[in-house]
């Protein structure tokens, strides 16, 4: 908007009392009429945000440009009233929409249950679980592990990424490294893309003992979220 001449000061009304909880209002008085482009940010321009109260100085023929940005939180409209000051002469309105639209990045993916494989080594038999991450769209997410020793000796924790299911248990002399698994140490971290969901996990162990170890799963690019916890076993077996 212009500014009439003999005008010095002016102020924004914003009518809805939670805009300031859902975006900013910011502005910017410039000399020439300007020319943004609205992809870019308010900040990146220069503009400042509008505080409650806040007068903005202004001489003649100065030119106002007004910008809005949300907070991520949720959409809001509000009309905005713009009046000269001392007297309140509205020099002109306008109303502002913040909305929310979809497709952005999402780490979160849907809720999964591992259950808890184990390795009986008498037996030569491999158990293994696995489960499809689904519902997130960051590309790819970092997951970590940790691992926890519960009693006797510490099983060892093997992880297979794919864009199948790679959880087939096998009674053999064939380990998961032979399988093509990648053995993960406590405060590891992996990687899993949307097209390559399937998750699933093993256990091993060289030598002769019985173990059993807590492994817990975050979700690193969700803020070290928790995705499961599950145990690991090495037992003789041989029953």
């Amino acid at each position: 908007m212009s500014v009439p001449a003999g005008t010095r000061q002016i102020l924004a009304l914003i009518e809805n009392p939670d805009f300031n909880a859902t975006a900013d209002l910011y502005y910017k008085v410039d000399t020439t009429l300007p020319a943004y482009n609205i992809n870019n940010t308010p900040v990146s321009y220069g503009f400042t945000p509008l505080t409650a109260g806040n007068l903005i100085s202004v001489q003649n023929n100065n030119y106002v440009t007004f910008s809005v940005m949300g907070k991520n939180v949720a959409p809001v409209t509000s009309k905005v009233t713009v009046v000269s000051m001392p007297d309140f002469r509205q020099l002109g309105s306008f109303t502002v929409d913040v909305v929310t639209v979809g497709g952005g990045p999402d780490p979160t993916p849907n809720p999964v249950n591992w259950g808890d494989p184990f390795y009986a080594y008498l037996d030569g038999f491999w158990s293994i679980t696995s489960q499809e991450l689904t519902g997130f769209t960051t590309d790819p997410i970092t997951l970590s592990v940790t691992i926890q020793t519960v009693s006797g000796v510490t099983p060892e924790l093997w992880v297979a990424v794919s864009a199948e299911d790679p959880a087939i248990s096998w009674n053999n002399s064939t380990s998961p490294f032979d399988q093509g698994y990648l053995r993960l140490f406590s405060l590891d971290i992996f990687e899993v893309s949307p097209g390559d969901g399937w998750v699933a996990f093993a256990t091993n162990y060289i030598g002769f003992g019985e173990g059993i170890a807590t492994v817990t799963v975050r979700n690193v690019s969700d803020g070290n979220a928790i995705l499961d916890t599950f145990n690991i076993t090495v037992t003789a077996g041989g029953g």
